[in-house]
């Protein structure tokens, strides 16, 4: 499988914005809007954010393990290394048919905004919703970004840890290297900026459950979703 198809990552909190928008209008005909209510869902997806963060960070800092052996690569330090490699690109794999299916979502349900808002039910909330569309779309566009960062810094990242972890594999005495410390080098920057991404976006999701928060509901908050 290519490097392309493993990005979906970092791709990921960005598009999650289009399922969770679409938690505003997705209450069937049994469910009202007490039941589930305008960014409900916002939580889940930021706990999805937060799976990818730290898998991000698992793997910085088991790279800056490997960084700091003399020599070569012991055994036990290199297969910790590939895990946390390892478990960087199935999170991606596992991400990838979720956010296919968001990100067509988002831009969707700010053109049909109308349709979506009339199907908010509750009054009150119908007009939070509506006073904050502004706001909510400006968040969401900064999510875009993003996620159009991340997903570029998260190519390279990918790409040198995979060259880190081939190279010590094949010859654990390699780590001195000159390629080997030039990907280490980038990996450490382009995993940084990854990180940052997803942190910011995580803000963006809160700023956004912020918004959709009723004065009187806000004590609720923790027990709805």
């Amino acid at each position: 499988m290519s490097i392309k198809k493993r990005t979906y990552i970092i791709v990921t909190p960005v598009l999650l914005l289009g399922a969770l928008v679409l938690s505003l209008s997705c209450a069937s005909k049994q469910q009202t809007s007490e039941t589930i209510r305008p960014g409900s869902r916002i939580p889940e997806y930021r706990q999805v954010t937060v799976v990818a963060e730290k898998a991000v960070e698992a793997a910085l800092e088991s790279l800056t393990v490997v960084s700091t052996q003399v020599n070569q690569c012991p055994p036990k330090v290199l297969t910790d290394f590939a895990a946390q490699v390892r478990r960087l690109q199935v999170e991606s794999v596992q991400m990838r048919a979720r956010t296919e299916a968001m990100q067509a979502r988002g831009d969707e349900y700010f053109k049909d905004w109308q349709k979506h808002l009339a199907q908010v039910e509750d009054p009150q909330m119908r007009a939070l919703v509506e006073r904050e569309r502004p706001a909510l779309q400006q968040s969401f566009e900064r999510i875009k970004v993003l996620s159009h960062e991340g997903r570029e810094a998260f190519q390279p990242f990918m790409a040198s840890l995979r060259h880190v972890r081939n190279a010590l594999e094949k010859d654990p005495a390699s780590l001195a290297s000159e390629p080997v410390q030039t990907s280490i080098k980038t990996a450490r920057e382009k995993g940084a900026q990854v990180r940052g991404r997803l942190m910011r976006t995580q803000k963006e999701l809160d700023r956004m459950s912020a918004l959709l928060t009723p004065p009187q509901r806000s004590a609720s908050t923790g027990r709805e979703g």
